[in-house]
């Protein structure tokens, strides 16, 4: 019986290690692209999700327990477009508005690359 006991604790705690690799931190910051200013309020969430966050004064947000393969980040604010950015592994995603365009930023060794999702480019950063 106490081999059984430790068997099963041993399975809830690989399990419970293997959903923590998964789930984590995602932090970021989403700017104004015309004047660079940080913007204050933009609802950051996880899609299909109740889970979210608004951006601080500084347009920095953390959003917890996001799945770094399979979630998708949706970032929306008043008078710009809604925009969706696949976490794909990053922990940090940045994202810079602009009116009813939007230009992404996460990060990959600090090197930019272009992408025909609305005129932007996505940079990533582990």
């Amino acid at each position: 019986m106490k081999q059984l006991i430790l068997v099963i604790v041993t399975l809830v705690c690989t399990l419970e290690m293997v959903s923590a690799q998964q789930r984590t931190l995602v932090t970021g910051k989403v700017t104004d692209a015309a004047t660079g200013e940080e913007l204050i309020g933009v609802n950051v969430a996880r899609k299909g999700s109740s889970a979210g966050t608004i951006t601080d004064m500084d347009g920095n947000y953390t959003l917890e327990a996001v799945n770094l393969q399979t979630d998708i980040l949706v970032f929306s604010y008043v008078g710009y477009v809604t925009t969706e950015i696949p976490v794909q592994g990053h922990r940090k995603i940045d994202a810079t508005e602009r009116g009813n365009q939007a230009t992404y930023g996460a990060g990959r060794s600090g090197l930019w690359r272009s992408e025909k999702r609305i005129g932007g480019r996505v940079y990533f950063d582990h």
